[in-house]
């Protein structure tokens, strides 16, 4: 005959119970522990020392302290949130190096060309390499800068020839007076 051992005292109940696999009973978490309960069937092995009159002998239950378990979850989130956080980071980084690359450089640059334009200065062209709408902009800039160059040019010339025709015109009116006084 087996030996008569106390029962321990009954813990309070359980709440929140759901059965799962093999009618392993699991509580939800509570306390910063979590509750399992497995049923102890009478089967043949037990009936040495059991009656066959019981069909479950008592409950195996086990409970697990989830405190350290909750603060791996928590450092896990942490790092999962930096780690979703850096992609961000680089998309950012890049838009930035990016932008800077071939939007603001070419645009100080041909900035650059406009201000010595405004100063004067027609046959600086601005130096903006590729197909983009900026290397456009700078292409058509440089176009008209091209065309003023022309228009200056035939300007002097204009002045040039004008004032060798008044040059002319005075040489003439010179030789009529001493014309007139021979």
């Amino acid at each position: 005959t087996p030996d008569v051992v106390e029962p321990e005292p009954t813990p309070p109940p359980i709440e929140g119970l759901r059965t799962v696999d093999s009618g392993v009973m699991v509580a939800a978490p509570q306390g910063g522990r979590i509750d399992a309960l497995r049923p102890i069937p009478n089967e043949a092995a037990c009936q040495k020392c059991h009656s066959k009159k019981q069909m479950q002998l008592g409950v195996l239950q086990i409970a697990i302290d989830t405190s350290k378990a909750e603060s791996d979850v928590a450092r896990y989130q942490r790092i999962l949130g930096w780690l979703a956080i850096l992609p961000v980071f680089f998309v950012v980084v890049t838009i930035l190096v990016f932008t800077r690359l071939f939007v603001a450089r070419p645009l100080e640059k041909l900035t650059a060309t406009i201000r010595k334009a405004e100063q004067g200065d027609f046959l600086h062209r601005a130096q903006v390499p590729g197909n983009d709408e900026i290397a456009t902009l700078a292409k058509d800039f440089n176009a008209m800068l091209g065309r003023i160059t022309t228009l200056t040019a035939m300007n002097m010339d204009r002045e040039r020839e004008l004032t060798a025709a008044q040059q002319e015109m005075k040489a003439r009116a010179v030789l009529d007076e001493k014309a007139k006084i021979i």
